[in-house]
């Protein structure tokens, strides 16, 4: 997650690479499913917006076309950008769920009302998300919901979990 200005922006995949000659871009998504990130348009390619533009599936990837650009040439400077959208393009969560971007920046406390720190960054997983909090050191707590993870309270900007500070 990026701020510009006051708006905050999600980063929902990056250009990795260019396909054929006719302006096609090669997309890695973190969307979940994978092409729900044509539906957030208009996006933003490292910052320029792009709203005119193609996607589709291509066997187990996917890419797109962005009108205007249809040479290899005209994309080839895009590969590497982030695209993201303003957070506010985002569907609602219902209780107890939570974008990994709105956990960023969270205040971390014990159960003891110890400080251990912020959160930095969430580290998706197989069993479960890790959040990397940070007050000096760094140190990885599960995202475990009920478990770990006893309180988050986006609009206090603070969360609450079942941990010790020297562990």
């Amino acid at each position: 997650m990026v701020e510009e200005g006051a708006i905050r922006l999600v980063d929902l995949g990056r250009i990795v690479g260019v396909h054929g000659l006719a302006g096609w871009i090669k997309i890695y998504s973190f969307t979940e499913p994978k092409g729900a990130i044509f539906d957030y348009g208009p996006l933003l390619l490292g910052g320029e917006t792009v709203d005119d533009f193609e996607g589709k599936a291509h066997g187990k990837g996917l890419l797109m076309r962005i009108a205007g650009r249809e040479r290899r040439e005209d994309v080839e400077a895009l590969v590497g950008r982030v695209i993201s959208v303003p957070r506010s393009r985002l569907p609602e969560t219902v209780p107890g769920e939570f974008y990994h971007v709105d956990l960023v920046g969270l205040e971390v406390v014990n159960t003891k009302g110890e400080a251990l720190g912020t959160v930095e960054r969430v580290v998706p997983g197989t069993a479960n998300d890790a959040l990397v909090v940070r007050n000096g050191e760094e140190r990885l707590i599960p995202f475990t919901f009920g478990r770990a993870v006893v309180d988050v309270d986006l609009e206090a900007r603070r969360m609450i979990v079942e941990w010790e500070i020297d562990w």
